[in-house]
């Protein structure tokens, strides 16, 4: 006898809710709010992955920018050895004793043609990669900005959209569909973006 008064209750309720809160018409708002939703929540998905993989390379791309910078300083410190040994020599070839100053000269020729004729291109060899890592770096930084953005988006509309089917306000469910649409407008830029 309690189940079946408990049913009654249950199915005079879902009548009232009905009647009272817009019938069917609620129904059908409840659904497309819904489904709103959900295709949000399938962009915001894709938003995050594609974020935390633009992460993912602006950190390995700093580290290859750090490598560049580390393996120029180890170069510009070979430069200065170099250039402190030709200066050495330098002083050791205007010595009074003549063997030890051909030896030097010698020795200052054999740098400039082995070490010193090297040193500009390692610079520029170093440059470019320099260069290269930062425009990297710079590109997965801000791609990572633009779906961080989108995230943003989506998630205030999931929100709004949500709220939308609790409060019964078409304008939450408008407001949260747009900010939704912003969200996949600024993911489509950071995905087709090139910086």
């Amino acid at each position: 006898m309690e189940a079946s008064e408990a049913f009654e209750r249950f199915e005079k309720h879902n009548e009232a809710m009905e009647h009272g809160a817009g019938g069917e018409h609620d129904v059908g708002f409840a659904q497309r709010a819904a489904v709103v939703v959900s295709i949000m929540a399938a962009f915001l998905a894709i938003a995050t992955f594609l974020g935390n993989e633009a992460n993912k390379d602006a950190i390995q791309n700093t580290v290859k920018l750090g490598d560049a910078n580390t393996e120029h300083a180890t170069f510009e410190g070979y430069q200065v050895t170099a250039g402190l040994d030709e200066a050495i020599l330098g002083t050791l070839g205007q010595s009074s004793d003549k063997a030890l100053n051909a030896a030097s000269i010698s020795t200052i020729k054999q740098l400039q043609t082995q070490v010193l004729s090297q040193f500009d291109p390692g610079d520029k060899q170093f440059a470019t990669a320099i260069t290269v890592a930062t425009k990297d770096v710079n590109k997965a930084n801000n791609k990572h900005l633009w779906y961080e953005l989108a995230e943003v988006g989506l998630q205030v509309g999931i929100v709004l959209a949500g709220v939308s089917i609790i409060a019964r306000k078409h304008w939450l469910l408008f407001g949260g569909g747009a900010l939704g649409l912003a969200g996949i407008v600024v993911l489509a830029v950071g995905f087709f973006a090139i910086t």
